[in-house]
């Protein structure tokens, strides 16, 4: 009988043990961003003051092209965000959670009463075939403000196919 009790316990244990190798925990552990790039500022940086009535937007339409990538990757290249002009570099990272993908935009550098334009080229994954909600923050990491830290920029829902590509634009967000 006792063997029989720690038999038991042993299968218990080990299908917990089993059951917890496949969490979604262990499933985003190799989720990654690679091939982070950016373009630097495109052209000169102007106030807002520069621009008069016109909109920003007109000048340097915002946008993100996405591509579903063969390996599992997406590919996202966000066209004309703006940032401080005196931005002295950018990074990436990203997390997965369910269905759901969280990119922080990163950038640090001095202040400066100008912002530009510029290109960040990204690839996250690895993802299987479905939909996922694609959440964008940008964040300045030279600061403690807990406003800062964390401010949504773009939320959108797009589905990942091998192939698959297309554009959001980001004006009306």
């Amino acid at each position: 009988m006792k063997k029989n009790i720690f038999l038991w316990m042993g299968v218990v244990v080990l299908t917990i043990a089993g059951l917890s190798g496949c969490s979604s925990d262990n499933e985003s552990s190799n989720f990654q961003v690679r091939n982070f790039a950016n373009t630097g500022c495109k052209s000169q940086g102007f106030t807002r003051g520069e621009t008069g009535d016109t909109d920003p937007y007109t000048l340097h339409p915002e946008y993100i092209e996405y591509k579903a990538l063969a390996n599992g990757y997406l590919s996202l290249n966000h066209v004309n965000v703006c940032f401080n002009c005196g931005t002295e570099a950018f990074n990436m990272q990203a997390t997965i959670s369910g269905n759901t993908i969280k990119i922080e935009e990163r950038y640090k550098g001095t202040l400066a009463n100008c912002i530009c334009p510029y290109d960040l080229y990204g690839e996250v994954g690895p993802l299987a075939d479905g939909d996922y909600t694609i959440i964008i923050y940008q964040k300045y990491e030279e600061t403690d403000d807990a406003l800062l830290d964390y401010a949504e920029y773009a939320r959108f829902t797009l589905s990942y196919k091998n192939g698959q590509s297309g554009r959001i634009d980001l004006k009306e967000w």
